[in-house]
């Protein structure tokens, strides 16, 4: 490496906040999106032991960072608004009660013999990370699932 060569280092936490009803998404009658669709609003609050959880992490970033060297400018550490990175987890969720969950754990809606659901809203609580590899997986498991019960050809 040269002189003005350096090495930049982009560290992510992820927090977690655990389901609960008051964290919701609902849409307007009366408001649209461009697509013409209802507008979303996402009601999201942290609890206090996640607000602690949360000064942790960043804690722990700092330190880690120190170790490596110095920031960026404009690119010190933050605290991203939730919802921002839109990966919305547990808005359809899967599990294996009918009654605390939306799909099956083959992402079958309950009581609805032909609809699958897939994506993030499937996870029954947050990532610890980007969710995406997590989706493929359950689209697998759905997929095995609809070739179960697809007549044979």
């Amino acid at each position: 490496m040269g002189a003005l060569d350096r090495l930049i280092v982009d560290l992510r936490w992820f927090g977690m906040s655990r389901p609960r009803r008051s964290n919701r998404i609902t849409f307007s009658n009366h408001i649209k999106d461009t697509f013409g669709m209802p507008q979303p609003t996402f009601h999201f609050q942290l609890t206090r032991e996640e607000r602690a959880d949360c000064g942790r992490m960043m804690d722990h970033m700092m330190r880690v960072a120190a170790q490596l060297g110095g920031f960026m400018p404009g690119s010190e550490p933050q605290f991203l608004t939730p919802g921002l990175p839109l990966h919305i987890a547990g808005t359809t969720r899967m599990g294996k009660i009918r009654k605390t969950s939306v799909v099956d754990p083959n992402s079958q809606v309950w009581g609805v013999k032909n609809l699958f659901l897939g994506g993030n809203g499937l996870h029954p609580f947050g990532n610890a990370a980007n969710p995406t590899l997590t989706s493929c997986a359950m689209a697998l498991q759905s997929v095995e699932q609809i070739k179960r019960i697809l007549p044979s050809a």
